[in-house]
């Protein structure tokens, strides 16, 4: 534990807080009911664990100016308690630190570039004419075809498949048993049998984007399926071919989005939304858990909510609520 001290003063400079006392140090990050007397936790007011903050034996909490009153120990103000804890969680991460170097069972094709900064662990397989930056991190099992572009900073987990003429950005991760560019669903009809359209676009992902484990993304048949900068996508999430998600939208496990659809900047799409395909999304849209959307949203900021039909939040409520009147007579 000693060689994960940190110093108080030194957390609420990176954080941007205010102490209640300075000269302490902490030895780790937990919840407020797990922690002990050398943690460091959070609070973000709910109505369920108020009381964990009182009875918290951590050293230090990082909270609000109005709940410093129900603090019992030492804390930490902040703006946005939620914020720090993101900040907190990458200061405590202490897994094992890889060392740049290449596995022997890693196989290269021809003409492709693997920077001496780059780790390459075992069973790996690359493609011919791939490009790899700087300080990449690539774990076993990965497959990556031929004509492709990784960023800088970029880690790619176990057993990720990055299929042919993928571009990837710069600080991206792609977890494990993601696909990234394999061919969009696209079939004509013949008399009785279904023919296939070849795909021929790729997928282009910008900087910063994470991709969650078993998560596939289509190539476009034509134009390029493309996943814009700061997007965040979870587990499970499928997204059609030629699909646009905007920069800083962030999109819960098991979304299905069809495609041909533009999702806006800044969207939020709940775990097992529905999005049909050739759909215009409107930046800024909310998109509750479950619901489906059948037609495209042409006012930002708003929330949806529903399934079939779906409509604004406030008026999916006032139409449960019917229901649940009709139901009582």
């Amino acid at each position: 534990m000693q060689k994960n001290k940190r110093s108080v003063d030194e957390i609420t400079s990176l954080i941007n807080g205010k102490a209640s006392k300075k000269g302490l140090f902490v030895c780790g990050l937990n919840s407020l009911d797990l922690a002990e007397k050398s943690d460091i936790s959070f609070f973000v007011r709910n109505k369920k664990n108020l009381p964990q903050l009182v009875s918290t034996k951590a050293a230090v909490v990082v909270l609000k100016q109005n709940d410093i009153n129900f603090c019992k120990t030492n804390y930490i103000v902040v703006d946005d308690p939620y914020l720090a804890f993101s900040k907190l969680s990458n200061i405590f991460d202490n897994r094992k630190k890889i060392i740049p170097c290449t596995k022997e069972s890693v196989k290269i094709g021809i003409n492709s570039n693997v920077p001496k900064s780059t780790f390459i662990d075992d069973f790996v397989v690359i493609g011919d004419n791939v490009r790899i930056g700087e300080n990449v991190s690539i774990y076993p099992g990965v497959k990556i075809e031929n004509n492709i572009e990784i960023g800088d900073n970029s880690i790619i987990h176990q057993n990720v498949v990055i299929k042919e003429n993928t571009r990837i950005g710069q600080n991206c991760t792609i977890f494990a048993n993601a696909t990234i560019g394999t061919d969009g669903f696209g079939y004509a009809s013949d008399k009785n049998k279904w023919v296939k359209i070849n795909q021929l676009g790729s997928v282009v992902i910008g900087d910063f984007v994470d991709i969650g484990s078993n998560t596939t993304i289509d190539r476009g048949a034509l134009k390029n399926t493309i996943i814009e900068d700061g997007v965040k996508i979870d587990n499970q999430v499928q997204i059609g071919h030629n699909c646009i998600i905007s920069k800083n939208t962030i999109i819960a496990g098991c979304v299905g989005i069809a495609g041909s659809t533009i999702i806006g900047e800044g969207c939020k799409i709940g775990g097992a939304a529905m999005i049909l395909g050739h759909l215009n999304i409107e930046r800024e849209t909310t998109i509750s858990p479950g619901t489906m959307i059948a037609s495209s949203i042409n006012k930002k900021g708003n929330t949806y909510t529903g399934f079939f039909p779906f409509f604004e939040k406030k008026d999916w409520i006032k139409v449960t609520m019917f229901l649940k009147r009709l139901l009582r007579k």
